[in-house]
């Protein structure tokens, strides 16, 4: 196993999915971060195993949906060692803005 850090940015985003998950039941915030990170281990392990979402982004990473809650990706480096971990995203965000890279428009060129 290589292991994984959060960026910056992820670090940042799993605090805010936390506080406003706190908000209403801090043990539910409590074991969505527990999940997470057991999936970033899982990530970690597998890093192939991700879903390449040429939808999204065309970057070099791979999206991991965080089960069972599935209303987030986690969105990863599969080729860095160890794994970062870059971004904890909503599924309603504008992923493609966040990313800040758009693919082309006729999506059957990739």
């Amino acid at each position: 196993m290589t292991g994984y850090y959060l960026s910056e940015d992820a670090f940042r985003d799993l605090r805010e999915i936390w506080n406003y998950i706190a908000a209403d039941n801090s043990d539910a915030a409590d074991k969505f971060e527990h999940t997470v990170y057991e999936a970033c281990d899982l990530i970690a392990a597998l890093p192939m195993a991700g879903a390449v979402r040429k939808d999204f982004t065309l970057r070099p990473v791979r999206f991991h949906l965080v089960l069972p809650y599935r209303t987030y990706w986690i969105v990863y480096d599969p080729s860095s060692r160890p794994v970062e971990i870059i971004r904890i995203l909503h599924t309603s965000f504008d992923i493609v803005a966040i990313l800040g890279y758009s693919p082309p428009e006729d999506l059957s060129q990739l």
